[in-house]
């Protein structure tokens, strides 16, 4: 009726197939927003019913998104990077939301997997609006990441603020606000109160295709009757502060996660900065980042962005616990890793674990270490993240469902392919959240790609082949690393030996020992400050060759050739010949060398 010059918006139900009507606008129809209700001047243009969670609506206005979790008796105006815009249509497909705008392209939400589990237990005050025990101010660390899709708009593909909405009163917005990264605090929030803006949401998906979930319902077998979170195993006492606490930690189960290769263009796009190579397949340009977790966030110029790839995994921590892991991380001191000096995180920080069916131990992430920034760019790539979102509220974070690369050597920049570690098999895994006194844990199931012909057998096959190489690269590095270690210690005895004279015999031996370190050195990787890693100036040594038939078993699924297996066990040979040289100069050569020193009166040198 708006043509009519009534913009009021009408949305009725019924329950007895029409027999009846009701008006479901919300609490206080027609008047402000503030009270539950879509505003009495924003009419309405679509509705949709969310068919994986009965009572949960979708309703698009002349002014933007709207949600209820009532059947309509109560309405939030959506919020995030959304923009104010007309919309049209929706639609729910799996657990995305795709919504359709008026010049401003479509946007899909990605997973509402949370906001299924927290309709389903009731966790909502009043259908929305329930606040954390942290008090946290609206925006600060929650939202599910909507995003702008390509194709057809004016806008495709732009990144947009929110921002506050002078219509709104405080109580009546679903603040769903993605924080500063797509996984630093972001993810579904539930916050009530006045908006302060939302910040993009750079990790959100525009491109569905294959990567939506397949399972459109929100029930999982390691769910409570609730609909989320085990109880914790904290032990703690019911009424005490840490039963409550640990009553306020969620985590969600993850949605059925798809396992699929990555674009071939994901190994030589860049990571940093802007890139240009529209050419060679790709479709867009686009800058490229790091947010605060370490992932990368690549933000499209000109076209939308995929969904992530990987399980999304949602967990909401108290203000209390939040704050106590920042302390944590604020009060440890700095470690030493790889002959350089690098930040921690120490033990009793926060976790969240990724696991298998048996429970053992996939990758582990933490928050990120204090003082990283600090850090010169060798050290801060012995440590590149991702880490653990410890914000008060709702975090999310994206696991790439990889197992942990290889060892990272300081100043290495050859043989990267081991940076990134195999994929995991398909099949059931497991995410544990491990705060404070209290340990939570979900299953979730990991989908191999249905286009994908191999057998369980051979992804096994292949698994176990670059389970090894990744094995076989990390002894190697950690030699190198004894090596550099005992090199600088024997060249500082020689200097010390030098200036006080009459040692030549043990100056000798310890020169000689030094050459013949390097010469294994050199036969493991390239030594030196590495500027230059096009291989175009100096021969492969053997961490890269080694490294380079990762990128032939992980090309495809699939069992690994004979050829590539050969060539990988004639590099790893090599290797552990390297290795056992390294073995035999430091339990021979060193112990001589050290038979002078000590003759000479001065404490040998103590092998790594």
């Amino acid at each position: 009726r708006y043509k009519l010059d009534d913009p009021a918006p009408y949305l009725y139900r019924t329950a007895d197939y029409g027999e009846t009507w009701r008006a479901i606008t919300g609490s206080g129809s027609g008047s402000d927003s503030g009270d539950l209700a879509i505003p009495a001047d924003d009419f309405t243009r679509v509705i949709r019913a969310d068919p994986g969670c009965p009572g949960v609506l979708y309703a698009g206005t002349e002014t933007g998104l709207h949600v209820s979790l009532d059947d309509g008796a109560t309405w939030r105006r959506w919020r995030s990077n959304f923009p104010v815009t007309p919309v049209y249509d929706l639609k729910v497909e799996g657990t995305d939301l795709v919504v359709a705008t008026h010049g401003r392209s479509f946007w899909i939400l990605d997973d509402l997997t949370p906001l299924h589990r927290e309709a389903a237990a009731g966790a909502i005050g009043g259908g929305l609006g329930a606040v954390p025990e942290s008090g946290a101010a609206p925006g600060s660390g929650s939202g599910v990441g909507s995003s702008a899709g390509a194709g057809a708009g004016f806008d495709s593909g732009a990144r947009l603020d929110a921002g506050p909405d002078p219509g709104a009163g405080s109580g009546s917005d679903l603040d769903l606000d993605p924080g500063a990264g797509s996984n630093s605090g972001a993810g579904f929030g539930l916050g009530a109160g006045s908006d302060s803006g939302a910040n993009p949401d750079p990790e959100s998906s525009a491109d569905r295709g294959l990567g939506s979930d397949p399972d459109p319902g929100p029930t999982s077998a390691s769910h409570s009757a609730a609909g989320y979170d085990a109880i914790p195993d904290s032990g703690a006492a019911p009424g005490s502060d840490a039963a409550r606490i640990g009553a306020q930690i969620k985590l969600y189960a993850p949605r059925r996660t798809w396992r699929l290769l990555p674009d071939v263009m994901d190994f030589i796009t860049g990571t940093d900065g802007k890139d240009y190579s529209i050419g060679l397949g790709k479709a867009a340009t686009y800058v490229a980042s790091r947010n605060e977790t370490g992932h990368v966030e690549r933000r499209f110029l000109d076209a939308g962005e995929a969904a992530p790839i990987g399980a999304i995994v949602y967990y909401s921590l108290p203000e209390s616990l939040a704050a106590d892991a920042q302390a944590i991380g604020k009060s440890a001191g700095a470690g030493s890793t790889d002959s350089g000096t690098s930040a921690t995180a120490p033990a009793a920080s926060p976790s969240l674990a990724f696991l298998d069916a048996e429970g053992g131990l996939i990758r582990e992430f933490r928050p990120k270490p204090t003082g990283h920034d600090t850090l010169d760019d060798e050290d801060k790539a012995l440590d590149p993240g991702p880490w653990m979102p410890v914000r008060a509220g709702v975090n999310r974070f994206v696991w790439d469902l990889r197992h942990p690369g290889a060892m990272r050597l300081r100043g290495n920049k050859t043989g990267e392919e081991a940076e990134r570690g195999p994929l995991v098999l398909p099949g059931t895994c497991q995410v544990r959240l491990t705060a404070g006194e209290h340990t939570l844990t979900e299953s979730f199931e990991v989908v191999n790609d249905p286009r994908s012909p191999a057998s369980p057998g051979d992804l096994r096959e292949q698994l176990d082949c670059l389970l090894a190489i990744r094995d076989k690269l990390s002894a190697c590095y950690a030699g190198v690393r004894r090596i550099r270690e005992t090199t600088g210690e024997v060249e500082r005895w020689c200097a010390r030996l030098s200036r006080h004279g009459g040692h030549e015999a043990a100056v000798d031996a310890g020169r000689a020992l030094c050459e013949a370190l390097a010469a294994v050195e050199s036969a493991l990787i390239l030594p030196g400050r590495q500027t230059d890693t096009f291989g175009l100036h100096h021969r492969v040594r053997l961490n890269a060759a080694l490294a380079s038939v990762i990128s032939i078993v992980d090309s495809a699924d699939a069992r690994p050739t004979t050829q590539a297996r050969a060539l990988a066990e004639e590099y790893m040979a090599r290797i552990d010949g390297e290795l056992d040289r390294l073995k035999t100069l430091l339990d021979r050569d060193l112990g001589a060398f050290n038979d002078l020193v000590s003759e000479a009166g001065r404490p040998p040198v103590d092998t790594p």
